[in-house]
């Protein structure tokens, strides 16, 4: 997954496999996901919590 900033004012979320994501973690059209972004507090690098 990639964190991307769109048109200069939204912060996107976006993947190639969205719908293998979905399709593995039987989540439909009327799912509602979370999404929390976070730094590693050792590597400092970014990462993503998903919960639905």
């Amino acid at each position: 997954m990639i964190f991307r900033l769109w048109t200069d004012k939204f912060y996107v979320l976006k993947s190639k496999n969205w719908n293998a994501f979905c399709l593995y973690y039987g989540l439909g059209t009327s799912s509602t996901l979370t999404v929390r972004m976070f730094r590693h507090r050792q590597t400092n690098d970014l990462c993503f919590a998903i919960t639905w």
